[in-house]
C-alpha cells in the first residue's frame, strides 16, 4: 500500500438516518453492435470485465441528484468514475455544528463474470482544505461488502494551511476484501468528512474541507478466478 498521506485511526460519522437513492439509469457508454469482418482471423476471446448494473447513494454529504455515473456499461480494466456536484463541510463561529461533519455511502451493484470474484484495489480522490490555526480535518474512508468486514482508513491535516490534496491509495494484497464466489453482494464505500476545532486555542477559527467536484472519484477493481477448493 502506498497512500499519499499518513494513515490514522478511523472514525466514521453518520449524520442521521441513511436513505440510499437509486441513480437514474443512463444509456450505456457504447451500445453499438460489433460488425464482424469477413474472411478475417478468428477473434481472440476478450478479457472478463465487471459491469455496473446500478448505483445507490445516501447521506448528509450527497443529497438526491448530486451523484451520477453511467450504468449498464462494462468497467474497462476495472475502472469506474463517480461524478458529484458538491461534498463540503465548514466550521466557524457562525456555522451550524452539523455543517462540520458529513458523510456519503455509495452502494455499487456490479455484475461479475461467472467463476470470478472482485475486490477494490485502488481509489483516488481530490480535494481542498483551508484550515485556521487550531482546526484539523479528517477524511475517513471505509469499503465493505454487504454484511461483511471492512478495512477503514483515515487521512488528517492540521491548520494553519490552505492547499489542494490528493488521496491515491493502492490497497495491499493483505487488505483486499474479495466478493464471495457465487453470491450477490452490494459493494459499499462510506466517505466521511469532519472538521474539529480547538476553541481554547482559537475560538474564532474557521475551516473548509471539500472533495473536488470538477474531478471524479476514481475506483479500480481487480478480478480473479474463484478457487476450486
Amino acid at each position: 500500500m502506498r497512500p499519499v498521506t499518513k494513515l490514522l485511526p478511523l472514525a466514521l460519522f453518520l449524520a442521521g438516518p441513511l436513505t440510499l437513492h437509486a441513480q437514474e439509469n443512463l444509456p450505456p457508454a457504447n451500445n453499438l453492435p460489433d460488425i464482424p469482418e469477413e474472411g478475417g482471423a478468428e477473434e481472440t476471446p476478450s478479457e472478463p470485465q465487471l459491469e455496473l448494473r446500478s448505483l445507490r447513494y445516501g447521506g448528509s454529504g450527497c443529497p438526491v441528484g448530486s451523484i451520477n455515473t453511467s450504468t449498464g456499461a462494462e468497467l474497462a480494466n476495472g475502472r469506474l468514475s463517480i461524478h458529484w456536484d458538491e461534498f463540503m463541510v465548514e466550521l466557524g463561529p457562525d456555522t451550524p455544528l452539523a455543517g462540520a461533519r458529513k458523510n456519503c455511502v455509495i452502494s455499487f451493484d456490479l455484475a461479475v463474470p461467472e467463476g470470478y470474484q472482485y475486490a477494490l484495489s485502488e481509489y483516488k480522490y481530490r480535494g481542498f482544505a483551508a484550515l485556521d490555526s487550531g482546526v484539523s480535518s479528517d477524511v475517513s474512508i471505509s469499503s465493505y461488502f454487504e454484511g461483511g468486514k471492512s478495512f477503514p482508513y483515515s487521512f488528517r491535516w492540521t491548520g494553519p494551511q490552505e492547499s489542494d490534496f490528493v488521496i491515491n491509495d493502492f490497497i495491499g494484497i493483505d487488505k483486499k476484501i474479495w466478493s464471495p464466489c457465487g453470491l450477490k453482494r452490494a459493494f459499499n464505500t462510506n466517505i466521511a468528512l469532519r472538521l474539529i476545532s480547538n476553541k481554547k486555542q482559537n475560538p474564532d477559527a474557521k475551516g473548509l474541507l471539500l472533495l473536488d467536484f470538477t474531478e471524479p472519484l476514481a475506483f479500480r477493481f481487480e478480478l480473479r478466478r474463484c478457487s476450486l477448493s
